[in-house]
């Protein structure tokens, strides 16, 4: 394995080059091009504070704004990066056929690009901190980015699973699409945990704190929204399932290479 990754870190000038590639694409004739980088997550924020922080007021508490973007951002990268890794081998079938390189390079500038997204998408987060939540601005933010490589990790090892599954199953993009929305609403980002936690047996307590997004997306809410030091041993989770999945992705794409490179 480390010498794979050895091998693949020769390649980072085409990773690089690969991620620009993906962000341009995405922003072909398009007006605001990198603006919309900030604006979905507030579209998106906007749209679901009125329906459950208005309409279903039972779901909101004290900022709650800070609380439902703390979440959105982290979601949205997560999952629009699954999406697009799906793509990543079907859409470069024809240089995966002509070059021999690490395949891998692909789902990992898939990933890349969405975290230069959603690192840019913290601007405007940081400016609604600002606003409504002043507090927040400790020392307990210098985590920040350790929490966001831990996302990242785990992403690529899923993104690596998705890419491969997508190349013999055609289908399951479309049903990757349902399973990420019922991802999403099992996962404390438009509620609060303990609607679930303090109405549920234990076995469904396990269950839900067995989510892979659990620990990182409460690291996030611990960090910008009741900004306090994440708990150490929910460090230690998130670090051991992102590490986990990293490597479970990475043995799961080694072992089908050869073979889903003769069915693209």
């Amino acid at each position: 394995m480390l010498k794979k990754i050895k091998w693949l870190w020769r390649y980072r000038d085409l990773i690089r080059e690969l991620t620009i590639k993906e962000l341009k694409l995405r922003y072909k004739n398009s007006a605001l091009g990198f603006l919309w980088s900030f604006l979905n997550p507030l579209f998106m924020m906007l749209v679901y504070f009125v329906v459950f922080g208005k309409i279903f007021p039972q779901m909101r508490g004290a900022n709650y704004p800070v609380y439902l973007l703390s979440g959105l951002l982290l979601w949205n990268f997560f999952s629009i990066s699954l999406i697009n890794s799906a793509y990543s081998l079907i859409h470069n079938a024809s240089l995966i056929k002509k070059i021999y390189f690490p395949r891998e390079v692909f789902p990992i500038a898939t990933v890349l690009s969405n975290l230069i997204n959603f690192l840019l998408s913290l601007i405007p987060f940081f400016i609604i901190l600002a606003i409504f939540h002043r507090k927040i601005f400790n020392l307990n933010l210098l985590f920040a980015p350790i929490a966001i490589f831990f996302l990242f990790v785990m992403t690529i090892g899923f993104a690596f699973i998705i890419s491969v599954i997508s190349v013999y199953f055609r289908d399951f993009i479309q049903i990757m699409e349902n399973l990420l929305l019922a991802w999403f609403f099992i996962s404390p980002i438009i509620y609060k945990e303990e609607l679930i936690l303090s109405n549920s047996s234990e076995k469904i307590k396990i269950l839900y704190k067995l989510n892979p997004l659990y620990p990182i997306i409460k690291i996030f809410h611990s960090l910008f929204y009741i900004g306090k030091f994440p708990d150490i041993k929910t460090i230690y989770y998130c670090a051991l399932i992102s590490l986990f999945v990293f490597i479970l992705g990475w043995i799961y794409f080694q072992r089908y290479e050869d073979k889903f490179v003769k069915l693209l």
